[in-house]
C-alpha cells in the first residue's frame, strides 16, 4: 500500500501512541516500505495543525486512566497537558520563572513518576515500583523514592534534580510538605576551589593563546576580566560599549539566577582590556555586528584545551567547560585581590548575591581569617 500522510500518520499515531517523528519514520518504513525523514513528518503536522491538535486531545483523554498508567504519557507529549502538570506549569510561569527552569522541572517530574532516572542506571520498576500518574502522586510516593535513592545512592545530590521539583509540584497540588522533604540546596562549599591557578599561569595561558589564535586570546581575556559567560561575550556589539566621564563599561545580557533566566549587567572595562578589545570594536563599528563574530565555538573549545594542557596539565582534566573556566578564575583572583569581599566581587562579576560565590568558591582560608583576627579583634 502506498504511503499517504493524511491517511497514515493519524492512523499510526493512534495505533502506536506516539507523536515522535523518528518513531513514526520507522513505522512508515516498516508498514508502507517508504523512506521518509522525521523532518518531513514534523512539517506535515505543522501544515495540518487541526489534525495534530485533534490527535493530541484524543491522546490526552486516552492517557488519563483511573487506575493503570500507560507509559505513553511520558513519551508522546501529553504529559504537559495532564491537569496537575498543566496547572503547575501555569503557576511557575506566573512566578516569572525562566522557560528552561520550567522545562527542567517538568522533566524531573517525569522521572519521578516513572521511577526511572537516566544517568544513574536507577530503575525503581525493577524494585516493585509502578508508574504514578502525576494527578495521583502523593507525598508518601515521593518519600519512598527518596528513601530508595538514599539507600542505593547515598552520595547522590538530589537537591535541584529531584527534591526541589518534587517539593514544588506537591505544594502546587495543595499538599503540605513541611520539613518532610527538604527544600535546601546542597552544601557545596569549595565546589570550584580546585580550579584555582596562580596569576602567573593565567597569563602564561594567554601567551599560548596569542600564538595559537589571537582572536581567541582576546575573547578569553574579555571573559576573564569581566566574568562574562562566553555566550554573552559572543553577542556583544560596539553599541553596547559606553564611556561616561572617563568610566568605560560594556552592557551585557548574561545568565542570572537559573530560575529567572538572563539578566542585564554593566561590566567594567579597564584600560588593559580596552587596549585588547579596541581593534575588534572599531572593526565592527560600522555594521554594529558582534565584535567576535569570527569565533567558532566548538573550535575555540578545542584550542582552549590545547592551551590548558600545555600550561596546566594537572588541572585541565578537571575543567568541564573550557570557556567557563575564565569566570571561575575571575572569582578566585578577585576574591583574593579584594581580601575576600564577596559583595564587591558579586557586583563586579555579575552575581546577583554572594550566596553562589560562597557556595562555589568556599570560605576564606584560615590564614586570611587569622589576619582579620589580628587586625580587628584588638579594636573591640
Amino acid at each position: 500500500m502506498k504511503y499517504k500522510p493524511r491517511r497514515d500518520l493519524p492512523e499510526f499515531v493512534r495505533e502506536y501512541k506516539t507523536f515522535s517523528p523518528s518513531e513514526l519514520r520507522e513505522i512508515v518504513l516498516r508498514e508502507r516500505n517508504e523512506a521518509v525523514t522525521p523532518e518531513s513528518i514534523t512539517m506535515w503536522f505543522k501544515r495540518h495543525m487541526d489534525i495534530y491538535e485533534e490527535l493530541r486531545k484524543e491522546a490526552i483523554e486516552e492517557m488519563k486512566p483511573l487506575e493503570a498508567v500507560d507509559e505513553a504519557i511520558f513519551r508522546n507529549g501529553t504529559f504537559e497537558e495532564l491537569e496537575s502538570v498543566k496547572n503547575w506549569i501555569k503557576e511557575m510561569r506566573r512566578r516569572k520563572l525562566s522557560e528552561r527552569y520550567v522545562e527542567n522541572n517538568v522533566r524531573a517530574l517525569k522521572k519521578i513518576c516513572r521511577g526511572k532516572f537516566k544517568g544513574l542506571d536507577f530503575d525503581l520498576t525493577s524494585r516493585g515500583w509502578s508508574f504514578r500518574h502525576p494527578d495521583r502522586l502523593t507525598l508518601n510516593d515521593c518519600l519512598e523514592i527518596l528513601d530508595l535513592i538514599s539507600e542505593h545512592y547515598p552520595r547522590m545530590d538530589t537537591s535541584s534534580s529531584i527534591r526541589i521539583p518534587m517539593r514544588n509540584f506537591l505544594e502546587s497540588k495543595g499538599i503540605v510538605v513541611g520539613k518532610k522533604i527538604s527544600g535546601e540546596k546542597s552544601n557545596s562549599y569549595g565546589k570550584f576551589a580546585h580550579l584555582f591557578i596562580e596569576r602567573q599561569k593565567v597569563y602564561a595561558i594567554f601567551e599560548v593563546l596569542k600564538e595559537l589564535n589571537y582572536d581567541l586570546f582576546a575573547l578569553s581575556f574579555f571573559e576573564y576580566k569581566t566574568a562574562t559567560r562566553v555566550r554573552s561575550c559572543l553577542e556583544v556589539r560596539p553599541s553596547e560599549f559606553h564611556n561616561e566621564n572617563g568610566y568605560r563599561y560594556v552592557h551585557v545580557v548574561d545568565k542570572g539566577r537559573h530560575s529567572k533566566g538572563r539578566e542585564e549587567w554593566n561590566k567594567h572595562v579597564d584600560e588593559g582590556l580596552w587596549r585588547v578589545l579596541k581593534p575588534y570594536y572599531e572593526r565592527a563599528l560600522d555594521s554594529d555586528r558582534p565584535i567576535f563574530s569570527m569565533i567558532q565555538y566548538q573550535e575555540s573549545c578545542n584550542i582552549l584545551r590545547m592551551a590548558y594542557k600545555e600550561v596546566i596539565p594537572e588541572v585541565e582534566p578537571k575543567i568541564s567547560t573550557p570557556h567557563h573556566f575564565w569566570r571561575h578564575q575571575f572569582a578566585q583572583h578577585m576574591l583574593r585581590a579584594t581580601n575576600w569581599n564577596y559583595d564587591l566581587v558579586a557586583q563586579l562579576g555579575g552575581w546577583k548575591d554572594t550566596k553562589t560565590l560562597k557556595e562555589c568558591y568556599g570560605k576564606p582560608p584560615i590564614e586570611v581569617v587569622a589576619q582579620w583576627g589580628l587586625a580587628y579583634m584588638p579594636q573591640i
